[in-house]
């Protein structure tokens, strides 16, 4: 027989196969998901006729003759190309772009799919349309170390998304706040000259050259120096015959030798700018009189051991019309500090109309420096004094005295008795007897109010019974910043926390924390602690959060970095709810911008997060890009559920096709690495849309006209072979 005839059968059983690969290609044409295959061929067998010879000295070499024996089909490979994207509209239709297979079990097997096609089953899990494999995935859990924060399960389970299902209503347990406190606000109490610690005036030039702008050393004449300014409001003098205003401000400039001191007086009242006038009286150096070679008026500043051949010797020179300090170190400026430019008071004016007499200039500020609480009391009835200003006939500064105290909510509780001098007006005496301080809504000395009424009694003949006053002046408070959150306790009942930011002095400002009822008033609730301050470094950074019962906790870039976040007990339980415990979070959890700053820009603190709500019932879900399961409730919370498990495996092509849409893993795949979406190069979903088949028809068409042809040319061997034994088996005849 001839050897042609067998194979050509060999082709046509391997062009068979070929057909048979291309029409399984075309009927899937529409499955989703789908995977088309390619049909590899390689030849079979050869026969050797005559064996290949080397080359000799007489001949030359002989190449092998071999007769092949026909043709097989060595693999049938699947093309894993991206299949083109089709829109669905279901939510819980999915596709992957990019690598991985979607990971679904059918009892204790897993099985791996391209195929997104998934519909919620009467458990509300997620299975495989039309083959009931359900969907894997890793679910959120709470957080056993954060109960306000979740954690994957390294564990897959069935991805079940129970619409209909309620979510317990949840007490806030923490607001967070952002943004930016105007460092240049005017201070909530007028007080004077505030303080400002070592160094702590934001903007001056230090030696760092960091952005510890305020922080460091303030470089002087080539000298480190830690410069603070303070006011006396309280000194009356020090030595024997020193008037009121005397040492009023002090500037103290220190390096690690010598300390100096910068005296100023307060000499009058310049109702133009309604500040103080003040006057350089004296300066020391490590407490000894440091007076130039001019005489009275002369003062120095000196810096740097005095024994070494130029110490630094600065000249003062203060101008009161603009209220610029300098120090000259010959003809160069050294220092520069505008005082007034930080100066806030109370400023009216008294008369005497009975007596004809002019109005008289008062200036009023609060003693920033003198607060009476005990360290574990509230703040309710803390007081300050209250100093007010003027200036005599004969040029001599007069000042009264008042204790005031303080509500829990800030506002002005009342004031003591008036103390000190008396006003040089004629007539009626103006002192401690015929004026007296009030709270401008009230008709008693104590109430609610955020300015006092400085008034004196009208009636000459009863000075002392206020029967019939008039007001003679007004102390206000200046504004503050307020923000309003909805919070919720544990029965998901909706209440209004109020935290306002009222600034106290350069770098400090005081929060207090309000409960607040559908009116916007303040209700019973009121937390414990609900007030305290909050202290910025000079660079803009929160240093330290204090509450009124005393706790503190740390935080920037001068501290260890922990969070400097305030608890409050809210007493809920006044209402029958539980009693919560709420963080009031200013730092930005260890990212200084992304909490409360204090910068020169505008005031914008607002609550940014609240973690409460009340009870809800999903009414749907979505699927993230990373495979994120997302139930939305009636409550407006979309709460995590699950992330969608990929795999990848080493061999994609040694998957075994399994039907219904799925592979199985095999021992030439290798073993599925199994992670969330996006993980560790798994692709991305694109919900509501499935994976198209990347069957291409016109590929498909060509190959089977390829595939006839074969199988066509094969048959014709077949029958010429035949042909040719006929010829034989005629040569008989």
């Amino acid at each position: 027989m001839l050897r042609s005839l067998m194979t050509a059968v060999t082709g046509v059983r391997a062009h068979q196969t070929m057909l048979d690969v291309t029409g399984n290609n075309i009927a899937n044409v529409n499955t989703v998901g789908f995977k088309k295959d390619f049909t590899i061929f390689s030849d079979l067998m050869y026969q050797t006729q005559k064996s290949a010879s080397g080359a000799g000295d007489t001949l030359g070499g002989i190449d092998p003759a071999q007769v092949g024996l026909g043709v097989s089909v060595s693999a049938i490979e699947t093309i894993f190309t991206q299949g083109a994207a089709s829109y669905t509209g279901s939510a819980s239709d999915m596709m992957i772009q990019g690598s991985g297979f979607f990971v679904y079990k059918s009892g204790e097997q897993n099985y791996f799919s391209r195929s997104g096609a998934t519909v919620r089953d009467s458990n509300s899990d997620l299975v495989m349309s039309g083959s009931g494999y359900y969907l894997q995935g890793y679910a959120y859990e709470t957080d056993p170390l954060d109960a306000s924060s979740q954690t994957l399960s390294s564990e897959l389970s069935n991805v079940n998304v129970p619409i209909g299902r309620k979510l317990e209503a949840r007490a806030t347990s923490e607001v967070r706040y952002q943004c930016n406190l105007n460092s240049e606000s005017d201070a909530y109490l007028p007080y004077g000259f505030p303080d400002i610690p070592f160094n702590a005036y934001a903007g001056w030039p230090n030696s760092n050259g960091d952005e510890t702008a305020g922080q460091g050393a303030v470089n002087i004449a080539g000298f480190d120096c830690n410069v603070s300014v303070k006011s006396l409001s309280n000194i009356q003098g020090t030595d024997a015959g020193d008037e009121n205003g005397f040492s009023y401000l002090e500037i103290t400039i220190a390096d690690n030798i010598n300390t100096d001191v910068i005296y100023f007086n307060m000499t009058g009242i310049d109702t133009s700018t309604m500040l103080p006038i003040l006057q350089v009286v004296r300066a020391t150096n490590n407490g000894a009189e440091s007076q130039g070679e001019g005489g009275d008026d002369d003062w120095t500043v000196n810096l740097g051991p005095q024994d070494i051949a130029a110490p630094a010797r600065l000249n003062i020179e203060y101008d009161d019309s603009t209220g610029v300090l300098k120090l000259y170190n010959g003809s160069e400026v050294a220092f520069e500090f505008n005082i007034k430019s930080r100066m806030n008071y109370s400023y009216f004016s008294i008369s005497d109309p009975s007596a004809n007499v002019n109005n008289i200039p008062i200036l009023a500020e609060f003693d920033e420096s003198v607060v009476s609480r005990g360290e574990n009391s509230s703040l309710s009835e803390t007081n300050t004094t209250l100093t007010m200003w003027y200036q005599n006939a004969d040029g001599t500064m007069g000042r009264m005295t008042s204790e005031v105290y303080f509500n829990a909510d800030g506002t002005f509780a009342r004031a003591d008795a008036i103390q000190g001098d008396t006003l040089p007006i004629a007539g009626t005496a103006l002192d401690g007897t015929t004026m007296r301080l009030r709270g401008a809504e009230d008709t008693s000395v104590s109430g609610h109010s955020t300015y006092l009424i400085f008034e004196r009694e009208a009636n000459p003949a009863t000075p002392s019974n206020f029967s019939s006053t008039e007001s003679v002046g007004r102390i206000g408070m200046g504004g503050y910043h307020s923000t309003k959150t909805t919070i919720y306790d544990d029965n998901g009942k909706k209440h209004t926390l109020e935290v306002n930011f009222k600034k106290l002095t350069e770098n400090r400002w005081r929060w207090e924390a309000f409960i607040l009822d559908e009116d916007g008033n303040q209700t019973d609730i009121i937390p414990t602690p609900h007030a305290g301050e909050v202290e910025f470094s000079g660079a803009g950074y929160i240093s330290n959060v204090v509450s009124s019962d005393g706790n503190a906790s740390r935080h920037g870039k001068d501290y260890d970095g922990s969070n400097a976040n305030i608890d409050i007990d809210v007493p809920f339980s006044l209402n029958g709810q539980g009693n919560s415990t709420i963080t009031l979070n200013f730092s930005g959890n260890g990212d200084d911008m992304m909490g409360v700053t204090q910068y020169a820009s505008d005031t914008t603190t607002k609550a940014v997060y609240q973690d409460g709500y009340t009870m809800g019932v999903m009414e749907s879900f979505n699927i993230g890009v990373d495979g994120t399961v997302t139930g939305s409730y009636t409550n407006g919370q979309n709460i995590a559920l699950y992330r969608v498990a990929l795999a990848t495996f080493a061999n994609e092509q040694g998957l075994e096709k399994m039907g219904d849409n799925i592979f199985a893993q095999s021992v030439n795949s290798g073993t599925a690495n199994i992670d969330p979406a996006t993980v560790n190069g798994k692709g991305k979903i694109m919900s509501q849309n499935l994976e198209m088949s990347n069957v291409d028809l016109t590929e498909e068409f060509t190959h089977l006209i390829i595939a006839q042809r074969g199988f066509q040319a094969n048959t014709r061997v077949i029958t010429t072979s035949d042909q040719v034994l006929e010829e034989v088996v005629n040569l008989k005849r």
